[in-house]
């Protein structure tokens, strides 16, 4: 049985963990300080912990597209995202992409900007906006993420041009089809976009230290 695991940790970073933070990602540590809020700071320091621990990769070993996805030449596909309060992680021999939101009420601002009329019709099929509305756009917007990341596509796309309407048991993006995963995790959605076909996903809460 082929099993996924989205490793996760919590936006909050003990005394400790922070030292060994500094001493293990020392470039990560110096760049998030440039931002304004601990909230940002932390969600950084914790994206590139989860990369080095679960890679055992050094900072230059990690590069950057155009879009500023990361990526190691040669080594594993791996992909994170944060919303708030978690950092998500997730590696594989193939091409994965991983996105993480809260669900609030103020992500419907981008039903016009992001969704075409198909997906505007699922999300709104009680013609209210509530939980439930609220929940399948979170959900399609993720997905549209995840496929966007884990193509690593350096163009820009339209969000409303990613289509995540599909009968198919897996949807085509850029000339190849991906498996789709979407989990309920506490107010949270999270998908993951993959080229392999798992039999069970597991959330696990990762450690930095």
């Amino acid at each position: 049985m082929s099993v996924l695991e989205i490793k996760y940790l919590k936006n909050d970073i003990s005394t400790d963990e922070l030292e060994y933070i500094k001493k293990c990602i020392p470039k990560r540590y110096a760049m998030s300080q440039g931002y304004k809020s601990e909230e940002s700071r932390n969600l950084s320091l914790l994206s590139g912990i989860l990369i080095y621990n679960n890679l055992k990769a050094n900072e230059d070993e990690i590069k950057y597209n155009k879009l500023k996805k990361p990526y190691i030449e040669n080594g594993p596909f791996f992909n994170v995202s944060h919303s708030k309060e978690y950092v998500v992680f997730v590696k594989s021999e193939n091409e994965i992409g991983i996105d993480i939101e809260c669900v609030n009420e103020k992500n419907m601002s981008i039903l016009d900007y992001a969704f075409n009329e198909d997906e505007k019709d699922y999300i709104l099929s009680d013609k209210i906006v509530d939980l439930s509305s609220i929940e399948r756009l979170t959900k399609l917007w993720t997905i549209k993420e995840s496929l966007f990341k884990a193509s690593g596509s350096e163009k820009y796309i339209e969000p409303r041009n990613i289509n995540t309407i599909c009968e198919a048991a897996n949807l085509p993006f850029l000339d190849k089809n991906y498996n789709i995963y979407s989990i309920n995790f506490l107010n949270y959605i999270i998908s993951v976009a993959s080229i392999e076909r798992y039999d069970d996903i597991r959330i696990i809460e990762d450690s930095i230290l």
